[in-house]
């Protein structure tokens, strides 16, 4: 389904809302001989090692919910996801990806009362992660049209409302590995990014309507490593906002430092940042509502030499904690040396005191007495 350009669409009751008139997505040309050409060239059944990280907050709309009758209010949260992605084979405008999930980590703040119950629903999350895949629909110029979850149960309400939890979770985090491409592959000039940025959607699975505008420029190159910026900004809504007639229109921004390998036609990294905060005329403006996001993304060549490196760093931090109380202990032991020397030199003093003044007091009877 093609998206409507340079406008934020979500999805209510299953239903794509979009607010401008669409137009057809790009065919990519991915024979693009031009050494120069920014091109996607993901090469089928070859795995991609990306780890991913998000924290997110936004106090007024965050609330998770378990498989059973649990549910918890965040204020803030940050999550690690690092992927297993497999490029299924090409087709004309698409080319599909399965992503396994290597390891989940989940954190975050909840509203007061609530913390114990959050940290049973993200346990709860994170075991269901680790068993789960992602079925992600990419477009070859790297937008993507939607993210869905498999490999748990959720056969009734209350599984379909938790499932619809954890796909938002996943696509924030996600969504910093959407950086479209110029489709010519020409990025001598910025291009505008259409559809539906997955970066400038609310944390809500009311889904998200409104207009915003992202445009991407090459910053440097340094042999095949390309810089890329990405700016956007716009005014959105939430769905359930729009269904129930309130005025709640926030106010986005995003700036986003992305690094390309056109060689390997594969991103390396991202780093975005979101800010969003509800218009002056909005009806609950009074009530300090405000968005922050930060994403970031960096594609590892294996999980064996991050692991590696995370046990030498770990090594290194308990050899330095280590070291740390050694130092101190042998201060502490000097210290106390230092004092018993004090001490020490401090009684010979009196000592040699009480024996210069009994001295003086011998000297003076023996003058009496004479």
């Amino acid at each position: 389904m093609a998206l409507c350009s340079n406008f934020v669409g979500g999805v209510l009751g299953g239903i794509l809302v979009t607010l401008a008139g669409c137009a057809h997505a790009p065919q990519v040309n991915r024979n693009n001989s031009d050494p120069d050409a920014l091109v996607y060239r993901w090469e089928e059944g070859e795995v991609l090692h990306y780890r991913l990280q998000a924290y997110i907050k936004a106090p007024r709309v965050m609330r998770f919910y378990s498989g059973e009758n649990l549910d918890a209010r965040v204020a803030e949260m940050t999550m690690g996801l690092e992927l297993d992605c497999i490029p299924e084979p090409l087709e004309l405008r698409e080319q599909d990806w399965i992503c396994n999930v290597h390891r989940i980590q989940l954190g975050g703040q909840a509203f007061p009362g609530e913390q114990a119950k959050l940290d049973e629903i993200f346990l709860e999350y994170a075991g269901l992660l680790n068993d789960a895949y992602l079925q992600v629909d990419m477009r070859l110029d790297g937008r993507v049209e939607g993210i869905d979850l498999e490999g748990f149960s959720k056969d009734n309400d209350r599984e379909q409302l938790r499932y619809e939890y954890l796909r938002l979770l996943v696509s924030r985090a996600f969504s910093g590995l959407e950086l479209p491409l110029p489709a010519n592959g020409d990025a001598a000039f910025p291009w505008r990014q259409g559809g539906s940025p997955l970066t400038m959607r609310l944390p809500t699975r009311f889904g998200t309507a409104g207009g915003v505008r992202v445009t991407h420029e090459v910053t440097g190159v340094e042999g095949d490593i390309v810089s890329i910026q990405s700016v956007g900004e716009g005014t959105v809504s939430s769905g359930q906002s729009i269904d129930s007639g309130m005025n709640n229109a926030v106010m986005m921004s995003m700036i986003g430092n992305a690094t390309f390998d056109r060689a390997a036609g594969v991103l390396l990294t991202n780093e975005v940042n979101v800010q969003g905060a509800l218009n002056t005329s909005s009806s609950g403006a009074g009530d300090g509502f405000f968005l922050s996001q930060y994403l970031l993304v960096e594609k590892v060549d294996s999980w064996e030499e991050v692991e590696a490196t995370e046990e030498v760093e770990t090594t290194e931090e308990v050899d330095a904690a280590e070291d740390v109380e050694a130092t101190e202990e042998v201060e502490a032991i000097e210290e106390v040396e230092a004092t018993e020397e004090v001490d020490a030199a401090e009684e010979v003093d009196a000592a040699e005191e009480v024996e210069a003044t009994e001295d003086v007091e011998a000297t003076e009877e023996a003058d009496a007495a004479e």
